[in-house]
């Protein structure tokens, strides 16, 4: 998800930064950059679906599998023309979990 900050410098995954894509936030006009409105309209439509049924389901059409104790898929969402749109990652490489697994703590 691209940033929404004045700095110029790519926010990431920095705290609140999904919150201009959910709120309107009194129109403040954060979501400036191509793709990120619709992006947003992807994860209200994917928000609503769950509360409403339970099931988070419009973006991209894309479908999310219940996760088990063993299984926990997990939904990324990408600007829709500078990334990939909706779509289901292994988040265990992703974030390179099989690293983090073999260091045992001292």
């Amino acid at each position: 998800m691209s940033g929404v900050g004045s700095s110029g410098v790519p926010q990431g995954a920095a705290h609140a930064t999904d919150l201009p894509y959910l709120f309107d936030l009194g129109s403040e006009g954060l979501l400036t950059e191509p793709g990120q409105r619709e992006l947003g309209d992807d994860m209200v439509v994917a928000w609503a679906a769950f509360a409403h049924t339970g099931t988070p389901g419009g973006a991209d059409d894309a479908e999310w599998p219940v996760t088990t104790g063993i299984e926990t898929p997990v939904m990324q969402f990408d600007n829709p023309v500078t990334g990939s749109g909706v779509h289901l990652i292994d988040h265990r490489a992703e974030h390179h979990c099989g690293l983090w697994d073999a260091i045992t703590p001292e």
